[in-house]
């Protein structure tokens, strides 16, 4: 390692592809540090990006257990990260030397949890608790935490869906929500079933779960159960395997809700005598201020099964159309995201792809999106398995493989320039592409691995796209392709260019199976709410049934109402309480607005005035924008334009793409790309 001038070399710690770790010291203080640096004076934009981003995180922190940020020098071409050193040995060293026994576990976990709950106070998901990431002294047994570089300071975020081979975190300690194949939320849940795994592997001397390659971890986590704790060590005391297993629930909802509340819990399983365990009920003084809105389908059992089932027919040799209708907020696309399971477990791919009702004049757009997906995800895959995709590619197209490549121009990456195809008139050339494009979905759809494509507001598709749909669903040819379509039935009629395509597929004898979801049963809404605030149903019924008169059920205007109702502080905890309080009188004069565009409107217009003028113009180009058109759009800096974005960015009214968003520095924040978190807020922007 070359260091900055005034530093010298004590020891490297570690050294990956493109980064190394260093103790050092500093020549004028003598004081300790630690180094981190890029290997490659160029350096990819994405480890610049991180090591900028953890600057940037570790500068605004100031809480114990976490090394104090000294500065980011340039020297000899390459960046350097220089941190305090605040000793000790990571984790997964010091386990090298066995298992601890109880009384170094509940020291090491209830450091471990304080410094979680710190963290956790000052606004940061760390995203990747694991041993190599603690770091312990091994005479105090006191820990810190290390490695910041995929954090975040958003309270929410949202994994998108891409090749496990390049998720953020360590495979075998990621949450559920963290594979991108749950439609769960990040948040600080997501660090506490990390905590979980790694508590599991300090009592039982290994992890909770075995894989031989990344699918396999994915499938680990989102789909099977682990031994109970005592099963892997039989003298673990009940309380402690209840709470470790607590801790690792699938459901965020069903963990854990607060590093305060899971530290209460290690010290009463400490102070217990050996055996005892009568009347514990892990997470009983679990508490949040923090209201956390229920993942959790509800009243949607069956209509998962079907889902379910007919995905299970696509794996064993079908093809086959599923349609999901419902009015805006209805759920269509949670209950969509149900399909990963099996998908998973079946090693198949799922794409998806949007239409946008403003850009109806684009050929094949949202199904150009959706492959574009597909082939960003070969593209992380093996050297060796790239080679078979090209051959594979080159195989079933020939001397038709340019006609792809000028729709999908991403595919020349895999397969090379290609030599012209010839000029024909416009009907045959329609032919032509559609034939290529009906080859294409074959090479992808396999029994090895089925594809689920899922296409969202059908109701914008373009002809172009809706004339492929019927081919490729009518194709005798095709196999293990499940095309999933969403469209808001209300706006399609018996005219409509849709329900002419529908209508022609289902005469033509093939599988066209459909799903309506309607709005949720008071009932329904009655769970919600009390799994929201984490009481009984019957305390907070009451305010469940204003809830569902006001949306009558719609669940997405259910989850606004209740974080509008927070945000004004209507809704508020109470550690008095220790629970969360109301008045219902003040909320039913308070003129809560039943609409929920102008309640989507109202929460824009609270942002500050430059966010909101960001917002109107990026709700202008689509609802899926990027940092450099908005900055043409709005003739201010890609600096600015971040600015402005950012509190829309933390109030969950647009979501990152991709995560460029980290990298908020200078010129390379122009490849950064947001959607709206709703076409309800898109409409309302």
């Amino acid at each position: 390692m070359i260091l900055p001038p005034g530093y010298e070399l004590v020891a490297e710690l570690r050294q990956g592809s493109s980064r190394a770790v260093c103790r050092a010291r500093e020549v004028a203080s003598g004081d300790p540090v630690i180094i981190k640096s890029l290997l490659d004076r160029r350096g990819s934009t994405q480890a610049l990006g991180l090591l900028r981003h953890e600057y940037r995180i570790l500068s605004r922190l100031d809480v114990p257990g976490v090394a104090r940020v000294h500065d980011l020098l340039y020297h000899d071409g390459r960046p350097h990260l220089v941190m305090d050193d605040l000793g000790g040995l990571s984790l997964s060293e010091w386990l090298e030397a066995g298992r601890p026994d109880l009384g170094q576990f509940f020291r090491v976990a209830r450091s471990l949890t304080e410094r979680l709950a710190e963290l956790h106070a000052a606004q940061v998901i760390h995203k990747n608790i694991n041993p190599r990431h603690i770091v312990v002294d091994p005479d105090s047994l006191t820990t810190h935490l290390v490695d910041f570089s995929i954090s975040s300071r958003l309270r929410t975020e949202i994994q998108k869906y891409t090749s496990p081979s390049v998720l953020e975190g360590a495979l075998p300690y990621i949450s559920p929500e963290q594979t991108g194949r749950t439609n769960r939320a990040i948040d600080g849940r997501s660090d506490l079933y990390s905590l979980g795994v790694t508590f599991y592997q300090l009592l039982a001397g290994h992890l909770p779960f075995d894989a031989s390659d990344d699918l396999e971890w994915v499938h680990c986590h989102i789909a099977l159960t682990p031994p109970p704790l005592r099963e892997a060590w039989p003298d673990c005391p009940a309380a402690l395997g209840e709470v470790v297993m607590k801790l690792i629930a699938k459901a965020a909802e069903d963990r854990y809700q607060s590093a305060d509340g899971l530290l209460r819990d290690l010290i009463a399983c400490e102070e217990m005598a050996p055996g005892e365990n009568e009347g514990f009920l892990p997470g009983r003084w679990d508490r949040s201020e923090q209201i956390h809105l229920p993942q959790t389908l509800y009243g949607r059992g069956t209509q998962v099964t079907l889902l379910r089932d007919a995905f299970e027919a696509v794996s064993q040799g079908a093809t086959a159309m599923m349609l999901v209708t419902g009015h805006p907020g209805v759920g269509k696309t949670s209950l969509i995201a149900e399909i990963h399971k099996p998908v998973v477990r079946h090693r198949g791919y799922f794409i998806s792809g949007k239409f946008d009702q403003y850009k109806r004049d684009i050929p094949y757009a949202s199904l150009i999106q959706a492959f574009r997906e597909l082939i960003r995800l070969l593209l992380t895959e093996s050297d060796e398995a790239l080679e078979a995709w090209r051959q594979r590619i080159l195989d079933a197209l020939g001397d038709t493989a340019q006609v792809i490549i000028e729709v999908l121009p991403d595919v020349a990456l895999i397969i090379g320039d290609q030599p012209p195809v010839p000029v024909l008139e416009p009907a045959q050339a329609d032919h032509r592409l559609n034939a290529v494009l009906q080859d294409f979905v074959r090479i992808f759809a396999g029994r090895e691995h089925p594809l689920a494509i899922f296409l969202d507001d059908l109701q914008w598709a373009d002809s172009a796209t809706l004339k492929l749909l019927h081919l490729l669903c009518t194709d005798p040819a095709s196999s293990h392709v499940f095309l999933i379509g969403a469209y808001r039935d209300n706006e399609v009629d018996a005219a409509h260019p849709l329900s002419l395509t529908l209508k022609r597929i289902e005469e033509s004898g093939a599988r066209l199976d459909s799903i309506h979801l309607e709005p949720l049963e008071r009932c329904d809404v009655e769970r919600y709410v009390a799994d929201a605030l984490r009481q009984e149903a019957g305390d907070t019924a009451e305010l469940a049934h204003f809830v569902y008169d006001r949306t009558l059920g719609n669940p997405f205007f259910v989850g606004q109402l209740l974080r509008e109702l927070h945000s004004s502080r209507l809704l508020s905890y109470d550690p008095a309480e220790d629970g969360w309080t109301w008045d219902l009188g003040q909320i039913r004069t308070d003129g809560i607005t039943d609409n929920v565009v102008e309640l989507m409107a109202e929460k824009i217009q609270r942002l500050a005035r430059p966010s909101q003028d960001m917002l109107t113009l990026a709700a202008c180009i689509g609802s899926t924008f990027d940092v450099e058109t908005l900055a043409a759009v709005a003739d201010r800096s890609v600096n600015e334009v971040v600015t402005g974005l950012w509190p829309a960015l933390q109030d969950g009214l647009i979501l990152p793409q991709d995560d460029a968003f980290k990298a908020l520095h200078q010129d390379d924040v122009s490849a950064i790309s947001c959607r709206f978190a709703h076409d309800r807020v898109h409409q309302a922007a």
